[in-house]
């Protein structure tokens, strides 16, 4: 049938099914455009591996470097005895200030005041007139001891070489083990290859010790 012979019913239903036509292809066309939008003004985001990466570095603080410290123990004639945390290289004369300093009829000819810290080290100030105990002893030592007052690497005892300023009992024990495996020192400068012991340690014992 052709157009002219169509009802007025058979037109309105022709109207309305080529209206719904152009409404849909309307649709489509925008749907497309603001797919096409939205793409194009989305943020781009990172892999997931890069993601993770990158929050791993957001989240995991900065690692600085801490100056190691030594703790001591400070006795006799200062005005606030007692342990103490200083800087590792820190000083006899540094403990006695973080002490409080000297308290009244300190005897500091007795003292080195200028013997490096080591940790667990026992800082024992004494009186004037006063018998320095046998366990502090090492702290009165003092630069340009005479050779007689030398502890003998190769002769000394345990608790001899525990008198030697940061000479504890563990590297006491390691010097005489060394001793025992290998034989006596030829110099000073070898008890560098007793575990432990390092440059520090050699420069600071340097004075109290002898190898003859």
């Amino acid at each position: 049938m052709l157009p002219g012979e169509w009802t007025p019913r058979e037109r309105w239903m022709a109207g309305t099914i080529g209206l719904l036509i152009i409404v849909i292809a309307g649709l489509v066309i925008y749907v497309g455009w603001f797919e096409d939008g939205q793409k194009e003004d989305a943020p781009e985001y990172l892999p997931i591996a890069q993601s993770a990466e990158v929050k791993e570095k957001v989240d995991t603080p900065e690692v600085t470097e801490e100056k190691s410290t030594v703790v001591i123990d400070v006795k006799g004639a200062v005005k606030h005895p007692g342990v103490l945390q200083l800087e590792n290289d820190a000083r006899v004369e540094d403990a006695i200030a973080k002490a409080g300093g000297l308290s009244s009829g300190a005897d500091i000819s007795r003292i080195n005041r200028a013997q490096p810290l080591t940790d667990g080290m026992v800082v024992y100030i004494p009186t004037e007139g006063e018998e320095l105990p046998t366990s502090y002893s090492q702290q009165a030592g003092k630069e340009g001891s005479a050779e007689g007052d030398k502890v003998n690497l190769n002769r000394a005892s345990a608790d001899e070489l525990e008198r030697i300023p940061g000479i504890g009992p563990t590297k006491a024990a390691a010097i005489i083990a060394y001793r025992s495996e290998h034989g006596l020192f030829s110099t000073i400068d070898e008890i560098k290859e007793v575990s432990g012991i390092g440059e520090k340690t050699v420069e600071q014992i340097r004075p109290y010790i002898t190898v003859p």
